[in-house]
């Protein structure tokens, strides 16, 4: 972090970072790196998983210098944002969101629903098998078990632009229930085709948790980015046309 107070030459840390899941390179060590940023001003600037944005944006420029050939620049009117509820209306008019309702939206993000297929474990091999839930409701659902841990879908269909990502979060009134997502529904720019794949927990000890199709299990907030990325997810993306709930690539290219 680079506060108002800092040195001429101010210097942040960056946190350790793995690689992605296409098993590209990256520029992040296994132990913290410090970057020289050539900041004009002395207004704080946050960096997390490679991501980053001013804070306060008065300098006109900041360079990030990841390798000694490589720089990339950002410029102060490029910061990444997150899309207000107008501005998701429009793009999933657009096809960005299918299956979308325009009731979902709320001031900073969408609801996302349950679909009608999960994947349960299976004692046999490490593989889940589908299991359809499509004929459970609120009355008679599918009921997840203390400690079960299991993958889901969205209704919903993504068809993100080039310049938008998205990141998903349970709703809150599910985690304050015993809901718990592994925090892995991240919406890279140019995902397509897809129905989100959830990975859910039942926390609570002593009670099942209800699943059925339609209910409200998460939102999600969507940002749009500085510029648009060299390679999009379109290009280099393993989880692209998924209509269905869909289990690990990288174990099924491993066995």
């Amino acid at each position: 972090m680079v506060g108002r107070n800092g040195a001429t030459d101010p210097v942040v840390r960056l946190a350790a970072c793995a690689g992605d899941a296409t098993g590209r390179a990256n520029w992040w060590s296994t132990t913290p790196k410090r970057v020289k940023l050539q900041v004009p001003s002395e207004d704080a600037v946050w960096f997390h998983r490679g991501a980053f944005s001013l804070l306060e944006a008065p300098c006109k420029q900041l360079s990030v210098c990841k390798s000694p050939t490589t720089k990339f620049k950002l410029q102060s009117n490029q910061s990444m944002t997150i899309l207000c509820d107008y501005e998701i209306k429009a793009l999933c008019t657009d096809g960005m969101v299918q299956n979308y309702e325009e009731a979902l939206v709320n001031p900073a993000s969408l609801d996302l629903r349950l679909g009608d297929t999960i994947m349960i474990e299976s004692a046999e091999n490490l593989d889940m098998r589908p299991l359809s839930i499509a004929g459970r409701t609120a009355d008679n659902p599918y009921e997840l078990k203390p400690g079960q841990f299991i993958l889901a879908q969205t209704i919903e269909v993504f068809n993100m632009p080039e310049n938008i990502a998205g990141l998903f979060f349970l709703k809150s009134s599910r985690a304050r229930e015993g809901y718990e997502n592994l925090h892995a529904g991240y919406a890279d720019p140019g995902w397509n085709g897809s129905v989100l794949t959830l990975e859910l927990k039942n926390s609570r000890q002593l009670l099942p948790l209800p699943l059925y199709p339609g209910m409200k299990i998460g939102q999600m907030v969507f940002f749009r980015m500085s510029q648009k990325p060299v390679l999009s997810y379109a290009q280099v993306g393993h989880y692209n046309k998924d209509l269905s709930t869909t289990g690990s690539k990288q174990l099924d290219q491993q066995g």
